[in-house]
């Protein structure tokens, strides 16, 4: 069950988001707890096209602060709305992998409703896949939460 806190922030996704050309999901320990895994949720990371986080950008009028200092992660556009559990979005993420750079776009996309919106994100399966692929000591954690869900959720 999400807390009240938690539901405020997703609700807020379906208005940002509306006017989104093409998909979009929500990754991380957001999309994790969408699908009844055990995490803590600090923030709320959003997968965009590069179109759509501009458009995203130029209308509530918030500043690019992609930076391009990682050496594992980059987007062309990353905008945060700050709020009580700040909501991240990422236009054109990449992850770096040992073939070079990567733009993430999940194959899968399943709807979660909370309340009176839709929500995606990637299947479970596809979460870890993508947490493995982050490979930072907190996904690795995550990763293994997500895979004792998806076992217990088979039995």
């Amino acid at each position: 069950m999400l807390a009240p806190e938690q539901i405020e922030a997703f609700s807020r996704l379906p208005v940002l988001l509306k006017h989104c050309q093409d998909p979009w999901w929500i990754i991380g320990g957001a999309g994790l707890l969408l699908h009844g895994v055990p995490v803590q949720l600090k923030d709320v990371d959003v997968l965009l096209s590069e179109r759509d986080a501009v458009a995203l950008q130029q209308r509530l009028n918030l500043p690019n602060v992609a930076d391009r200092c990682s050496d594992r992660f980059r987007s062309k556009i990353f905008l945060k709305l700050e709020a009580p559990i700040p909501l991240e979005f990422m236009g054109d993420f990449s992850v770096a992998t040992k073939e070079g750079w990567h733009i993430l776009v999940p194959r899968t996309r399943q709807r979660f409703c909370a309340g009176h919106f839709e929500l995606w994100v990637p299947d479970l399966t596809e979460m870890i896949s993508i947490l493995e692929m982050f490979g930072r000591n907190k996904d690795t954690k995550k990763r293994a939460l997500a895979l004792n869900h998806l076992m217990a959720s088979t039995q």
